[in-house]
């Protein structure tokens, strides 16, 4: 069956869409005795796929944050002398992609809601993201994340979750705050299998 519109091949000429042919493949890995020529009933076979062309220049946006274009602080809990000290863990989203302007419909702000649209098509498969702060701490074993293969444009594939905590200590419950460093950098590095490395920071408090 065609659809109406359907792209077609005019293998007997005649300019129009026939609907004819035995449902069985006749093309040239038949024998020549087996073709009916009168017929032209010559089965064409294809097949169509989805490519994505991404782009090696990422695009990171901390997606929590009011504006696409914030970079911090990320708030870690904060220490204070002479008051009990919960050092909570703390989760930031990111959204890593290409930097293709293109919005798709799943990632519009109604859609995730967010104040802001996401655009963008995943990083080419295979690029390495990486994940170091100058205060505070990054949970996990320090092993890059790794872009899977996917053609799809859908932006939780590449959202991810951060989760830190303070590197505040208090001696006793209560007592007195130990932070040498109070204020630095979360820092993302991406690096696209072509050898192009990106790195963007965001500011982290304690």
């Amino acid at each position: 069956m065609r659809a109406a519109g359907e792209q077609y091949i005019d293998s007997n000429g005649n300019g129009a869409w026939d609907a004819k042919g035995d449902g069985v493949y006749n093309g040239v890995l038949r024998g020549a005795a087996s073709v009916n020529t009168t017929a032209a009933n010559t089965i064409h076979v294809r097949q169509a796929l989805v490519l994505t062309l991404s782009k090696s220049t990422p695009a990171i946006t901390w997606i929590d944050a009011p504006t696409a274009t914030s970079s911090g602080p990320l708030a870690l809990a904060h220490c204070v002398d002479n008051t009990t000290f919960t050092n909570d863990t703390r989760s930031f989203r990111f959204a890593i992609r290409d930097g293709n302007p293109t919005v798709f419909a799943g990632n519009t702000a109604a859609k995730r809601g967010l104040p802001y649209d996401l655009p963008g098509n995943p990083l080419p498969a295979g690029t390495s993201i990486t994940f170091s702060t100058s205060n505070g701490l990054v949970l996990g074993d320090g092993s890059p994340l790794v872009v899977p293969n996917t053609n799809s444009p859908d932006a939780s594939g590449w959202i991810y979750t951060v989760q830190m905590v303070s590197d505040a200590t208090q001696l006793t419950p209560g007592g007195v705050c130990s932070n040498a460093i109070t204020s630095g950098a979360l820092t993302i590095r991406v690096t696209t299998p072509s050898g192009v490395i990106t790195s963007q920071s965001f500011s982290v408090t304690d």
